[in-house]
């Protein structure tokens, strides 16, 4: 975790801690629009308030594997869209 003028970055190593996940499945949070972050250098980073708005869209989904990550996305596409949120929620 490094600080650029006041902002707080996490990289891959920092945000597999605090998620308690691998770097496949930050990866995949990316991918799926869940967790907004950037690569800097060979690694990727993201945001004190990426991570927290991260927590706030996931809460109460389940993101035990891949289908369900990629689904968990596209049911926060369809919630910015303005359509009605799916009965997916854990």
């Amino acid at each position: 975790m490094s600080e650029v003028e006041e902002i707080r970055l996490y990289y891959t190593k920092d945000l597999e801690k605090l998620l308690g996940v691998d770097r496949h499945k930050i990866y995949k949070y990316v991918k799926a629009g869940l967790l907004k972050g950037r690569k800097i250098g060979r690694s990727w980073a993201s945001s004190g308030e990426e991570v927290k708005e991260f927590f706030k869209v996931t809460q109460g989904m389940d993101l035990s594997n891949a289908a369900r990550i990629t689904l968990a996305g596209q049911m926060l596409r369809k919630e910015k869209c303005g359509r009605s949120r799916t009965p997916y929620r854990a």
